[in-house]
C-alpha cells in the first residue's frame, strides 16, 4: 500500500471523508538553442525514437539506434501539413532550417507518465487521441514514442512544432509587427528607441500560460474515462497535493541518468532528496495514524459509556442486540444512531428507593 493509499485508509476510519488522487507526471518544456542538455531538435527526436538521424543544419550525426525500449513511435499531421513531413528527418530538418536565430525555440516537448494499469495497446490509442484532439487539431505537428524497458516507469515522449502553417503547408512567422500610424496614414518613429512604434502580435495562442493547465486537465480527464471504461476504482489528477489539501509532500523527478546510477547502488542529489521526502511523508502518516488511534478511542469510550447506561436493566440477549447497534452508530459516522427506548423503572429498583428514604421496608398495599 502506498502513501495515497494510506492516507485515504486513515481519512476512512477517522470519518473526515478526504479522498486524496494520485497526481500526474506531466512535463511540459521549450527545446531551445540557447539552453538545456538538447540543443537539436533533430538530436532530441533520434533520441525520443531511438534511431539514426543526422542534423543538416550542422551535419552532426546521432545515432540512438541501440535503444531498446522504445515500443511505439508515430507522427500525427494537421490536414495542411505536407505529407513529406511523415519522414522524422524531414520534419524536424526543416524545424532547424526555418529557425534562424542563435537562441531560437525549436519544438515544445512533453513528457507523459503513462499508467501501469493500461495495456501496451491501450497506452497507444489513449496518447494518439489525446495528442489528436489537444494538439494536432490546432495545427501542430506530433512526434509520438512511447518507452517501456520493463521496470513499471511507461511513458510517452511527444515533440510539437511550434509555428503555425498557411493552407499550403507553408512555415508562418511566430509573429509580426503592427504598427501605430498618425493621422496621415504615416507609421509613427519613437525617436527614443530609435525605431517605429509597434505591438507585437502572435500568430498562435499556444503559448498561452492556461493552456499547460488545460492539457494537464486534459490528459488526468481522458485517462480517469479508460479507468471507468475498464471497471477500474483508481482515479488520478492534475491539482496537487496541496490543492487537494493534502500535507503529502512530491517527490522531484529523477532523469534517466540518475535513475541508471541508483540502480547501480550509486547515490544522486535527486535521490537524496526525494529520500528525505519519503521519510518527512511517512512522519506525516505516522502522526495521522496517532490522531486517528485516539479519535477511536473516544468514540470508544464513549460508547462504551453509553452503552452501560442503556443495557443496566436489560437481558443478556437484548444487550447484545443493542451493543450492535451501538457499535455501527459510533463507528460509521454515517450511520444513524437508534432511537432506544425509554424504560420504565421495576419494582424492585422503586422497592430499594424507598427503603433508602424512609428507612423501613416497603409494604405494598392490596
Amino acid at each position: 500500500m502506498n502513501f495515497i493509499e494510506t492516507i485515504n485508509k486513515i481519512n476512512e476510519v477517522s470519518g473526515s471523508g478526504a479522498n486524496v488522487k494520485p497526481v500526474i507526471h506531466f512535463r511540459m518544456e521549450i527545446l531551445s538553442r540557447g539552453k538545456g542538455a538538447h540543443r537539436s531538435v533533430v538530436g532530441y527526436a533520434a533520441y525520443c525514437a531511438g534511431t539514426r538521424l543526422r542534423d543538416e543544419r550542422d551535419a552532426r550525426l546521432y545515432n540512438w539506434s541501440k535503444r531498446k525500449d522504445i515500443i511505439f513511435s508515430k507522427i500525427m499531421l494537421p490536414k495542411n501539413a505536407p505529407r513529406r513531413y511523415n519522414d522524422r528527418k524531414i520534419l524536424w530538418n526543416e524545424v532547424e532550417k526555418v529557425e534562424k536565430n542563435k537562441n531560437a525555440q525549436l519544438a515544445r516537448t512533453l513528457v507523459i507518465a503513462l499508467p501501469s494499469e493500461f495495456s501496451a495497446d491501450t497506452q497507444k490509442r489513449v496518447v494518439c487521441n489525446f495528442v489528436q484532439e489537444a494538439f494536432v487539431t490546432r495545427g501542430m505537428c506530433a512526434d509520438i514514442n512511447l518507452h517501456d524497458n520493463g521496470t513499471g516507469n511507461p511513458h510517452a515522449h511527444i515533440i510539437l512544432t511550434m509555428r503555425s502553417m498557411d493552407k499550403d503547408g507553408n512555415w508562418i512567422a511566430k509573429q509580426r509587427k503592427i504598427y501605430e500610424f498618425d493621422n496621415n496614414g504615416q507609421k509613427i518613429y519613437d525617436r527614443t528607441k530609435k525605431q517605429y512604434k509597434c505591438t507585437i502580435q502572435k500568430t498562435n495562442d499556444w503559448d498561452n500560460s492556461t493552456n499547460v493547465e488545460l492539457w494537464r486537465e486534459k490528459w488526468a480527464a481522458v485517462c480517469n474515462k479508460e479507468f471507468e471504461r475498464l471497471g477500474l476504482r483508481k482515479r488520478i489528477t492534475h491539482k496537487s497535493y496541496q490543492r487537494q489539501g493534502c500535507e503529502l509532500l512530491p517527490t522531484q523527478h529523477c532523469g534517466s541518468a540518475s535513475t541508471a546510477m541508483e540502480r547501480k547502488g550509486l547515490r544522486t542529489k535527486t535521490g537524496d532528496v526525494n529520500r528525505s521526502i519519503h521519510l518527512q511523508n511517512m512522519k506525516l502518516i505516522s502522526d495521522m495514524v496517532s490522531k486517528t488511534f485516539q479519535i477511536l478511542m473516544e468514540k470508544f469510550k464513549e460508547m462504551i459509556q453509553y452503552f452501560k447506561k442503556q443495557i443496566s436493566q436489560e437481558s443478556p440477549e437484548k444487550a447484545l442486540t443493542i451493543c450492535g447497534e451501538l457499535s455501527l452508530a459510533f463507528l460509521n459516522p454515517e450511520y444513524e444512531k437508534p432511537k432506544l427506548p425509554q424504560y420504565t423503572r421495576s419494582y424492585r429498583q422503586y422497592q430499594r428507593k424507598y427503603t433508602r428514604t424512609h428507612s423501613r421496608d416497603f409494604v405494598p398495599s392490596l
